[in-house]
């Protein structure tokens, strides 16, 4: 092979080959589940595959409502309670379309495609832009979460504020209690939602990471030739399904990484009335902190 990233497929003849080399596989949109074509390329992976949400592999898509409280999983719940034998795998409700793995395992086939094109080939520029919008969602709803938990901080002093005052009792006072606990209320409710929102939106999607870059090399290494097996180093096949792929379990943090730099400069901010120029020596001391950290695990 002079290309090692080129795949053969020895089990169809040569007439086959040609023809599946020449398939042409739309991406399509999965925001609107439409046939809106993100772009087209050569792909094998359409001899395996059916990457679309109405192939009756997934649940129909719940109600707002359902979802959030979690009642579409009722059904199921009562069959297995019902059930006097072993619960079996044909009793397992359809996942739902959040948990498709084949589209993201073609949406990734295709944009590692495209960049294998480039001198300097990266993956993990491949899989950024297959799992780009996943994680963008899940960077604003952590972003919600932590500037919620910031403002219901401050109604929670308000309130101490207006209990402890001398003047409490008041109907000024108390117009000014109530709306502040509902305030309070309102962004604990807000900020409980957006987190657990977004820790579902980074662990369902590392876990479609993790099993799409699986099948990815699967197919390669099935689809390779007897003759081409000599260049591929078994072992190296074992480490990055047995141990790289859990790594990527560190993932989940990206949201909170990106939204850290906010989170400093926005109490910076509010530190500053209290404690004027003061307050940069703790970001100084976590600074350092860091620096030393990084320097002795260097």
């Amino acid at each position: 092979m002079n290309d090692r990233n080129s795949i053969e497929m020895p089990l169809l003849s040569s007439k086959d080959q040609a023809r599946a080399k020449e398939v042409k596989l739309d991406i399509m949109n999965e925001k609107t589940h439409g046939m809106k074509p993100k772009g087209m390329h050569k792909s094998h992976f359409i001899e395996y595959l059916d990457p679309s949400s109405d192939n009756g592999k997934y649940a129909p898509k719940a109600s707002f409502f359902k979802w959030l409280t979690f009642t579409d999983m009722l059904p199921y719940v009562k069959r297995m309670n019902l059930m006097f034998k072993t619960f079996e795998i044909e009793n397992m409700p359809n996942p739902d379309l959040n948990f498709n793995v084949e589209s993201k395992l073609v949406k990734l086939d295709y944009h590692w495609t495209l960049e294998k094109e480039k001198e300097q080939p990266k993956f993990y520029r491949a899989l950024y832009h297959t799992f780009f919008w996943e994680v963008l969602s899940a960077i604003f709803l952590v972003f919600v979460d932590s500037t919620t938990k910031v403002f219901y901080s401050i109604y929670m002093g308000e309130i101490v504020s207006i209990i402890t005052s001398k003047s409490f009792g008041e109907t000024v006072q108390t117009q000014d209690l109530v709306s502040s606990a509902t305030f309070l209320s309102l962004m604990i409710v807000l900020s409980i939602f957006a987190k657990n929102w977004a820790f579902f939106t980074m662990q369902s999607n590392v876990g479609r990471a993790k099993l799409a870059i699986s099948g990815l090399l699967y197919k390669k290494i099935h689809s390779t030739s007897i003759t081409s097996l000599h260049e591929i180093k078994l072992g190296k096949v074992i480490n990055l399904i047995g141990n790289d792929l859990n790594d990527m379990q560190g993932l989940m943090q990206v949201p909170n990484m990106t939204v850290n730099p906010y989170m400093v400069g926005l109490a910076i901010y509010m530190m500053w009335g209290y404690f004027g120029a003061a307050c940069l020596l703790g970001l100084a001391a976590v600074i350092g902190v860091i620096i030393l950290q990084i320097h002795l695990s260097g």
